[in-house]
């Protein structure tokens, strides 16, 4: 956020709504801003009284001209300084220097063929003909083949038949985003791998439900059809390119099924959905859910806690810590509520993304599902808050994706 130029009237002056941000949808308790990565709650009388003059782009002193003097008067001044402070608005007739664009995702994508085995797809009007050629002959495929996929929005619906289109196929692909506020590439998607890899629709499904605002916004407005304003100035663009490069040119070489982040730089693991409809078992979660459950044979140990386990809690904590993530995860995060002590109770706060109904009022309590562990060891707490959140991740999919249970006879 900066500050603005003391040279502003805001009297005088016309502002706007930032451009980053969608048109905000305005309720009776106050507007929602949704961005690419945000989504903030406007509330106070001043902001709601002076939203009018923002998106119409007109300055206060025409509006009071044209409408008479308002009530609020001195609120909008107060509410409009501080929006433009923050970065929320900006003055309409401001440089675009910092140009954003709305992608259009009902364009036809451009295909570069680069080489024998390289191939282009650009989504994005961003990345020039040029660029992607440079990319494409930068990266070596071997006799697999590649396709590179740039884009503006990993949500993109135009992935969806390209993803078919690849598996079909059987070329592996690379994705590719070098607008916006967060560069990405990867993951490396690999169709007819011995070993089962996620697909776009993968990926696509937990991103969408790390992104609770934007499921509940599209859901609402447009839905999939819907895109994020992003940053697409070119200079911002060539520098990701370039930044980005390396970080393909590692997931080629290792197959990588982490999406690469620029900031901050750091992998995040992409795994395979079983039931997914396009890669998976559609019907795999209902068909389990109908099994009888029948106990196994197990070794088991006692514990300094009095429990018996099957395995230790550290087992469990490094099983599922590639399902930490707050981009392509099931648990946003884990971490301790105090100050972590061997010899004393530790409680563990963990937390799920959860997608707020369609029709229900938008809160933070309605995105976010908290949940606790606690043991007599920092593991065990841990394991035990990780535990939790996967255990209501799984019950919130599976009231969407199945159908009520059949009633089973109790089986001895």
């Amino acid at each position: 956020m900066t500050g603005s130029p003391p040279s502003m009237d805001f009297f005088i002056d016309a502002f706007q709504w930032h451009r980053k941000f969608l048109p905000p949808l305005v309720r009776q308790d106050g507007l929602l801003l949704l961005s690419e990565t945000d989504l903030f709650m406007l509330g106070s009388p001043g902001v709601l009284a002076v939203e009018r003059v923002l998106r119409e782009g007109v300055n206060l002193a025409s509006h009071c001209k044209t409408e008479g003097t308002p009530a609020l008067l001195a609120e909008m001044l107060h509410a409009l300084e501080a929006l433009v402070r923050q970065g929320f608005a900006r003055p309409a007739r401001a440089d675009d220097a910092e140009p954003y664009v709305v992608p259009d995702f009902s364009s036809p994508a451009a295909r570069v063929r680069v080489s024998e085995h390289v191939d282009a797809i650009v989504l994005s009007d961003a990345v020039s003909h040029d660029a992607a050629m440079r990319w494409g002959r930068a990266v070596t495929a071997g006799d697999a083949g590649l396709t590179l996929v740039f884009c503006d929005d990993y949500l993109d619906p135009r992935l969806g038949p390209i993803d078919t289109q690849q598996r079909t196929t059987g070329w592996p692909w690379l994705l590719v985003k070098p607008t916006g506020e967060r560069a990405m590439a990867g993951p490396l998607f690999t169709p007819h791998a011995p070993a089962a890899t996620a697909c776009w629709h993968c990926l696509a499904h937990r991103l969408i439900r790390n992104r609770p605002a934007r499921a509940w916004w599209q859901g609402r407005h447009g839905g999939r059809t819907v895109g994020m304003p992003v940053r697409v100035d070119a200079k911002l663009v060539e520098d990701r390119l370039e930044a980005l490069l390396p970080l393909a040119l590692g997931l080629v070489s290792q197959s990588g099924q982490q999406v690469w982040t620029l900031e901050p730089r750091e992998p995040h693991a992409v795994v395979a959905r079983p039931q997914c409809p396009q890669c998976g078992n559609a019907g795999l979660m209902a068909h389990l859910q109908r099994q009888p459950i029948t106990p196994m044979p197990c070794l088991s140990s006692a514990r300094p806690d009095g429990g018996w386990r099957t395995m230790p809690a550290s087992a469990t904590v490094e099983r599922l810590a590639r399902h930490v993530d707050p981009l392509c995860g099931v648990i946003t995060r884990v971490v301790p509520l105090g100050v972590e002590a061997e010899d004393a109770l530790t409680v563990y706060r963990s937390e799920i993304f959860r997608t707020a109904p369609v029709h229900g009022d938008l809160s933070a309590s309605a995105l976010v599902q908290v949940c606790l562990g606690k043991g007599m060891f920092t593991d065990q707490s841990r394991a035990s808050a990780m535990c939790e959140a996967v255990e209501r991740y799984a019950a919130f999919s599976s009231i969407r994706a199945t159908r009520p249970l059949s009633s089973q006879p109790h089986r001895r």
